[in-house]
């Protein structure tokens, strides 16, 4: 069963952010950007967060990938861009009406990048750690997450804030990198942090980070030589 702030979301609460967002600029795309620093040329990509695909657009562009995403937009959803409803693997990109705790359609190990674009701070708490085992089914040993998304400060590293859009809700702050930096399978291959205020505590609310972490199970437990 999906949790409060997911159900709201589903419900009319991701159509009104799509529908609020949907005319500020997408260019430069920081995720892009981070991607393209790292020399990554992922060629099976889903995004959470996809909105009407514009990201995942760009992305086929630069690296010809397959590319899936889901959104709990049904009006960016059902824009017409000429991608198809379906994804069996005869498409270049598919969006489907979902959240960031149920992949549903995706094999195990089936894609190499998985992205997050600021959508990680409206997820039900209780789902966090089901979001991370979703993504982890799906990503490949040698494949990527990027995360793009509000950040805590040195004050207050996680905390919350009333949602201005729906009261009832609420948007959480934090390093949503450490969710997968607690098993050593995930290292940081890059991170920046933008929008860093240094006046008064209060000003580090508009703090945003992207970082890319890259799953290398071979590498996280090393064989040693003693038995043990």
């Amino acid at each position: 069963m999906a949790g409060k702030q997911a159900t709201a979301f589903l419900q009319g609460e991701g159509d009104r952010w799509y529908q609020r967002n949907r005319s500020k600029p997408r260019e430069p795309d920081r995720v892009l950007d981070a991607i393209e620093a790292c020399g990554l040329k992922p060629k099976d990509v889903c995004e959470i967060g996809c909105g009407d695909g514009w990201r995942l657009r760009n992305i086929h562009r630069y690296s010809g990938a397959r590319c899936v995403g889901f959104d709990p937009s049904l009006i960016a959803i059902n824009i017409d861009t000429n991608n198809s409803t379906e994804f069996d693997g005869r498409y270049r990109i598919a969006r489907f009406r979902g959240t960031a705790d149920h992949l549903k359609g995706l094999k195990p190990n089936s894609m190499d990048l998985v992205i997050y674009g600021f959508c990680l701070y409206l997820v039900d708490r209780e789902d966090l750690f089901k979001v991370v085992a979703e993504c982890d089914r799906v990503l490949r040993a040698g494949g990527h997450v990027v995360i793009q998304d509000f950040i805590g400060n040195p004050t207050n590293p996680s905390y919350s804030r009333i949602y201005e859009h729906a009261p009832e809700l609420r948007s959480y702050k934090m390093d949503y990198g450490g969710l997968w930096l607690g098993h050593p399978a995930y290292q940081t291959v890059y991170k920046k942090i933008f929008g860093t205020r240094t006046d008064t505590p209060e000003n580090y609310d508009d703090r945003v980070v992207v970082q890319i972490l890259k799953k290398d199970m071979e590498g996280a437990f090393p064989l040693m030589v003693k038995a043990s």
